[in-house]
């Protein structure tokens, strides 16, 4: 898929394309290969459409549901917002909408290795794969499971890693930022379709916030 190349709702771009298809999961699927797999890293949003079409044939459920159930009931969310697409797929890509609070949620309980209020609701396993660095992207980041990293720099007797800081990063500048060094969860929420409050939320972050716990 290419949806770098074209703003989103263009009808060029691969995104809006499988936005207006009847069938995400075909549409995706259908594509050409154009890199032998493992070889390069090319973000786009159609592979994470695909984790739902996975779930959907595995469990019978969708999406939104499956997390209803196994997550969001144990974190206490009952109030969030998740799209829909053809055929009632789950919007996995961008389409979920949660309070700051419930997203603080989720960061602690990532923060926690897994637990929340002493329950075990992922393992602790799949927290640390899915959060380390698989790819080295451009600007210092790195990716892994549907998380992007990035390392934790010019803190006192710390050794920058390439996943110190693990980052939800949503659309329009939506973030929860987990930084087990720290033992700190940080959440901002945005809205700027424009992708200027994505590189101005990691700023403040790195310029404001970690300045003044280092201080």
């Amino acid at each position: 898929m290419d949806e770098m190349s074209y703003p989103y709702g263009d009808s060029r771009n691969s995104t809006t394309q499988m936005s207006m298809s009847s069938d995400w999961v075909k549409y995706v699927l259908d594509l050409p290969m154009i890199y032998e797999p493992g070889k390069r890293m090319t973000y786009n949003s159609g592979c994470t459409i695909l984790l739902a079409g996975i779930l959907k044939n595995l469990n019978g459920e969708h999406a939104h549901q499956f997390a209803q159930k196994y997550l969001f009931n144990h974190l206490s969310i009952n109030n969030f917002n998740w799209e829909t697409g053809a055929k009632g797929i789950t919007n996995t890509a961008w389409g979920l909408r949660l309070k700051p609070r419930d997203m603080m949620k989720f960061g602690m309980l990532y923060l926690n290795l897994g637990l929340w209020e002493g329950k075990r609701i992922i393992s602790k396993e799949w927290i640390r794969t899915s959060t380390k660095n698989y790819v080295s992207v451009s600007g210092g980041f790195s990716y892994g499971y549907q998380w992007w990293v990035m390392p934790l720099d010019n803190f006192p007797n710390h050794t920058p890693q390439p996943d110190d800081i693990k980052i939800a990063w949503g659309y329009s500048g939506q973030f929860i930022f987990i930084i087990p060094y720290l033992n700190m969860v940080v959440v901002s929420t945005a809205n700027n379709p424009s992708g200027d409050d994505d590189q101005l939320t990691i700023k403040f972050l790195k310029d404001y916030i970690l300045k003044a716990v280092k201080n």
